[in-house]
């Protein structure tokens, strides 16, 4: 099951879920960990399942292992905190790694339960 997403969980913890929900071909998960703008950005869920199910993203579906290359946060500011990271993904066992880089945003206050939450707005081929 999904991690809850919280105030107090970390960026880095949401893409290692997210990551491990593609490892599980777990794409509710990755769906639910996607930032709201994200969602509204990809459409609804079966757009969704279709888009990460083709190049580029196609990779993640039930990659061998992952490594979280390097973290940065983007912006400090109090109305605006981005973070991004480089990931280096094994598609499977001896297979030439892909790298994607990751972004996130911690969520408005208009974010309902989702308020001060950081969650993924996007993931770009590197």
């Amino acid at each position: 099951r999904a991690l809850v997403p919280s105030p107090l969980t970390p960026p880095e913890a949401v893409v290692r879920q997210q990551l491990d929900a593609f490892q599980k071909d777990d794409i509710e998960t990755v769906y639910e960990l996607a930032s709201p703008m994200n969602q509204a950005a990809t459409g609804p869920w079966p757009q969704f399942n279709k888009m990460v199910r083709s190049p580029p993203f196609d990779t993640l579906i039930k990659h061998s292992h992952s490594s979280i290359l390097m973290t940065m946060r983007v912006s400090t500011t109090p109305s605006l905190q981005q973070w991004s990271c480089l990931v280096r993904v094994y598609p499977r066992p001896g297979s030439f790694p892909k790298e994607f880089l990751w972004e996130l945003s911690k969520c408005g206050e208009n974010a309902g339960h989702l308020s001060g939450c950081w969650m993924v707005d996007g993931v770009v081929p590197a």
